[in-house]
């Protein structure tokens, strides 16, 4: 089953129809990044397989907060983009829970909001200093021996204090603990934070189609049925 529209409809609204695309978008990398951080879940417990599960939760919290810039402004101004979304996601039907959860996402009022900008401005892709002097020093305290490089069974190499640091920043510390039940915790609200995002951006994406009355949803021959699409 598909929803579709007419280039000719779709130009007389290029901007709206610009912001809609670029909704689809963000939608479709936070549910790649998403399936692909379901199947490293399952993987061996091996330094390859744990790089790859913590950089998958990294990345996928750097496109949640890149997807939630795409809407700038008051969800009050109908010409803004909040506002636009918000009324198309209105006409898509979105829950009214998750209309709910992503409006305090976009103000930062949400509570995974602070973790998913320390994630997005530290841990993402800017791998400042700051972030990783802390677990370098701990780690050259003393004598002993620090791993610094490991292989994985293909023979690639892991950068094994690379790791060490960004999974010792990432998780919540407490007079010197880690509070790995915390750091649970918010892997599941971030979790739960995409997929907010992601039903938002949806039901968007449909009430874009639905508000102007020009969707016509295709069966699966090709044949259109306007009366369901619109009704």
């Amino acid at each position: 089953m598909t929803l579709e529209i007419e280039a000719s409809k779709a130009n007389a609204d290029f901007a709206d129809a610009l912001l809609a695309l670029r909704l689809g978008v963000a939608a479709n990398a936070l549910r790649a990044q998403s399936s692909l951080g379901l199947v490293l879940m399952g993987g061996p417990d091996d330094p390859a397989s744990r790089r790859d599960r913590t950089l998958s939760v990294v990345q996928a919290l750097g496109l949640l907060s890149e997807a939630l810039t795409l809407l700038p402004g008051a969800p009050t101004d109908p010409k803004s983009p909040c506002g636009r979304a918000q009324r198309w996601a209105h006409h898509g039907e979105v829950a009214e829970d998750v209309a709910a959860a992503m409006g305090l996402l976009l103000v930062k009022a949400h509570p995974l909001s602070a973790f998913i900008k320390r994630v997005r401005d530290k841990h993402a892709s800017h791998w400042d200093k700051a972030v990783l002097t802390p677990w370098l020093k701990e780690a050259l305290t003393g004598t002993g021996h620090t791993v610094w490089l490991t292989y994985a069974p293909d023979g690639s190499v892991v950068h094994q204090a690379s790791l060490d640091a960004l999974q010792f920043a990432l998780v919540p510390q407490k007079d010197g603990q880690a509070l790995v039940g915390e750091f649970a915790n918010l892997m599941r609200a971030s979790a739960e934070a995409m997929a907010i995002v992601n039903m938002y951006f949806d039901a968007a994406g449909i009430g874009f189609l639905r508000e102007c009355g020009k969707a016509d949803r295709a069966t699966d021959d090709g044949r259109a049925n306007d009366a369901e699409a619109n009704s």
